[in-house]
């Protein structure tokens, strides 16, 4: 249920629902929540979708984590190019010293 109340459809449907002049003091009365008509799978395609949706984020989460390690790799590079440590002649060749 955490997944689907963030769910865009979702979000909107609270805010149809909710009082307030401004986004920020939108407010979801228990009242009008009661109100609020929507489908819920049964418990076992709850379990599957729940078990797909942990191992996306779980594979998001790895990506980011290989994206933060290519950032920094690329920081320490960018540093000895700019430092002089490391030298570009021509368009492939690289010099160290």
């Amino acid at each position: 249920m955490a997944y689907f109340f963030k769910l865009p459809k979702t979000i909107h449907l609270f805010y149809r629902y909710s009082q307030g002049l401004t986004s920020d003091t939108w407010n979801l009365k228990f009242r009008h929540f009661t109100e609020i008509k929507v489908s819920i799978p049964e418990y076992v395609e709850q379990k599957e979708i729940a078990r797909i949706i942990r191992a996306c984020d779980e594979e998001i989460r790895l990506w980011q984590k290989m994206l933060d390690a290519c950032n920094k790799q690329k920081r320490g590079l960018m540093q000895k190019l700019l430092t002089g440590r490391w030298q570009i002649r021509g368009s492939e060749e690289l010099i160290h010293d």
